[in-house]
Order: structure tokens, then C-alpha cells, then sequence
């Protein structure tokens, strides 16, 4: 391909993964870097051919290896520290936890999720807080994009974190497993 290798390489590794019973891994953007120079290595001790790459031994490999383990454990503590977190306090955003300071953020989130259109008067009501307090988080999970207003509407919400529960036994029993 002229572009998009590392894209179908990285799906081939979740496919493999899948096939046997593991989690699928994400390579964030922020740690881009990380995994080009692991790459760059195996690229050195191998050569630039890719026919080399084929034929390469596993030591020739191994930075690449270790940097692809390194990033599958710590996606597996992830999703075991997600799923046994407190459901109020801790989401789950692009690839990672989001840990709430207090549970009110993940209380709002959980009846965005349930009632999308929910006023602010109804999530003063059951929450107990004033409407003000309420107005502030949902601009501040809205700023985090945590949030977000259906497309071209000025009503409702779509809610873009998840949490613990909404994943269901099956992610709780893969983790487990």
C-alpha cells in the first residue's frame, strides 16, 4: 500500500489477538514516537527490505516485541483497573480511565446516558445539587468532550464516556478469564 501499513499491520495484531481470546491493544497517539522508534529499530537490526523482515530472527525483532508487550500489559491493566473501579467515579475515554474527583461528573454522565434529554432541573432534583453546580460540570465534561450535542440539534446529549457497567459480563469475563 502506498499508505496505511502501519494501519493494517496494527489491525492484523488485533485480528491475531482476537483469534486467541485476547484483548485488542491501541497504539495512542501520544505514544506514536515510542512505537516508531521501537520499529525503527527492528527496521536497523533487520534491514530496510522487507522480504528481510520476513525472514528476521527473533532477537533481530525483539525491541519491537518487548515495545508491543509493554503497550498490551499495561492496555490489560487498564481494563482490569476500569471494570473493578467505582462505577460513579471512573469512565472510560479514547483509550483510557477518566477518574473523577467526585462521583457528581459520573452521576451526571449516567443520566445523560439514560435520559439524553434530561433538563437540569431534573438532574438538580435527583442529585440533590443546584442547577448552577450542574450547568458548570456539564460545561466542563462538554469542554473534555466527554459530551457532546447531537449533530446540528441544541437539545440533548450524547454521552462519549463510558463506564464500567455499560460493557457488560462478556468485557467483565474476557478480563477475568
Amino acid at each position: 500500500f502506498e499508505d496505511g501499513n502501519g494501519r493494517i499491520a496494527r489491525l492484523m495484531v488485533n485480528f491475531i489477538l482476537k483469534q486467541h481470546g485476547w484483548p485488542m491493544m491501541v497504539v495512542k497517539a501520544k505514544n506514536k514516537s515510542a512505537y516508531l522508534a521501537a520499529l525503527a529499530q527492528a527496521d536497523a537490526n533487520v534491514g530496510l527490505v522487507p522480504s528481510m523482515g520476513a525472514r528476521a530472527d527473533y532477537s533481530a525483532i525483539l525491541p519491537f516485541i518487548e515495545h508491543m508487550k509493554k503497550i498490551l500489559l499495561s492496555d490489560i491493566v487498564a481494563y482490569i483497573s476500569f471494570i473493578s473501579s467505582d462505577k460513579d467515579s471512573s469512565w472510560w475515554y479514547e483509550g483510557e480511565i477518566v477518574q473523577f474527583s467526585t462521583a457528581t461528573s459520573g452521576r451526571i454522565l449516567s443520566l445523560l446516558q439514560a435520559d439524553p434529554n434530561m433538563t437540569l432541573d431534573n438532574m438538580s432534583e435527583i442529585l440533590g445539587i443546584n442547577r448552577s453546580a450542574i450547568q458548570k460540570q456539564i460545561g466542563t465534561l462538554a469542554g473534555k468532550k466527554y459530551i457532546s450535542r447531537p449533530e446540528g440539534k441544541k437539545r440533548g446529549w450524547i454521552v462519549n464516556a463510558k463506564n464500567p457497567l455499560s460493557y457488560g459480563k462478556g468485557f467483565k469475563k474476557m478480563i477475568n478469564d
